[in-house]
């Protein structure tokens, strides 16, 4: 149903807007999560379809035509919640095409999995509103610090997700969005070697983060990757946006995706 209503879209030429739109921006964010081995072939597929018709940029790339304001209609690849699955299909797909991605973190997830792992997706990712049962390791086994130490070795940027991957909206003390905000970019410094000063608010739409806690994310960030769909814009860099496109979407939607049809702002 939504592909159909999506042709419908293309057909009345909604996606023209996105192409005007992405003349004077500094290239397209995709953002995904985790990736079930099943879905590996279908989501190559798709990243080859964008690698050949779009081009795929690198972290230091998109900073660079951020800061540069310079124009690009390439494609950056981010993954949120610091999934394991994403790491196996990065080091197995990915790096066999020379991608980087920016992978955001949520640092009380790291190493955790079986029981441990499951109790913090479906508490602080999910916020218990999926069925426990129909989570799988692939959503709920998170990566160890060996794994997050060689995505930065490789070239891929490691980014905070906060600390526990709570909704900054319910934060109204500084002492706890200081933490929540600030440690990650420790934490992860102490396991790369490298401070990063870009992040991802958790869910990432403007219904999960307050004025109070937006202005920690402007004390200790230069960059802020949302939830909202879109294109990102230069003199958006605290609200940087990003299509969601998950592994087991069809070519087809995935086209109309990248082509504006579902979100052009």
């Amino acid at each position: 149903m939504i592909e159909k209503v999506g042709i419908l879209f293309k057909i009345l030429g909604f996606g023209l807007i996105s192409k005007i739109l992405l003349r004077n921006n500094p290239g397209r964010v995709i953002l995904t999560h985790y990736v079930h081995r099943k879905d590996y072939l279908k989501f190559e597929k798709t990243i080859l379809y964008l690698k050949n018709n779009f081009g795929f940029m690198s972290p230091n790339e998109f900073f660079d035509n951020m800061e540069n304001r310079k124009k690009d209609s390439r494609i950056l690849l981010t993954f949120d919640d610091g999934l394991l699955s994403a790491f196996d299909f990065t080091m197995e797909i990915l790096s066999k095409h020379n991608i980087k991605a920016i992978f955001f973190i949520p640092t009380q997830s790291i190493g955790l999995t079986d029981e441990l792992g499951l109790e913090f997706c479906y508490k602080q990712i999910y916020y218990q509103t999926k069925v426990k049962s129909d989570l799988t390791p692939e959503m709920y086994n998170f990566m160890p610090e060996s794994a997050i130490k060689k995505l930065h070795d490789e070239g891929h940027f490691v980014c905070s997700h906060t600390d526990s991957h709570t909704q900054l909206i319910n934060l109204n003390e500084n002492k706890i969005l200081d933490h929540e905000l600030e440690y990650p970019i420790r934490k992860l410094a102490n396991i790369t070697g490298q401070e990063r000063n870009a992040f991802a608010f958790p869910v990432g739409t403007e219904k999960n983060i307050s004025s109070f806690s937006f202005q920690g994310v402007v004390k200790y960030y230069k960059y802020c990757f949302s939830g909202l769909n879109g294109v990102p814009n230069f003199d958006e860099p605290l609200l940087i946006k990003r299509n969601c496109i998950h592994p087991e979407f069809s070519l087809n939607r995935v086209k109309l995706i990248v082509g504006g049809v579902y979100a052009v702002s």
